[in-house]
């Protein structure tokens, strides 16, 4: 009864360490991919690299904006 508690945290502990990291990274790539216009070496295939396009277009965009509206309330 306790052997088979154990082992069963140790699975769960050890999906869940396995969804953060897959979660983080792909948290780090979609970061990479708007603040950087693209992910650079990493091969992107399918749906996925036309995502990364239109995320980085966006991020550009963002980015313009809020550099555009620091130096606007810098100068007024």
């Amino acid at each position: 009864m306790v052997y088979s508690f154990l082992i069963g945290v140790l699975i769960l502990g050890y999906l869940l360490i396995k969804v953060l990291s897959i979660l983080f990274n792909a948290l780090t790539l979609s970061i990479n991919s708007f603040t950087t216009l693209g992910f650079g070496e990493i091969p992107i295939k399918g749906i996925g690299r036309y995502l990364a396009i239109v995320e980085g277009f966006i991020g550009w965009i963002f980015l313009t904006l809020f550099s555009v509206t620091l130096i606007s309330q810098i100068l007024s």
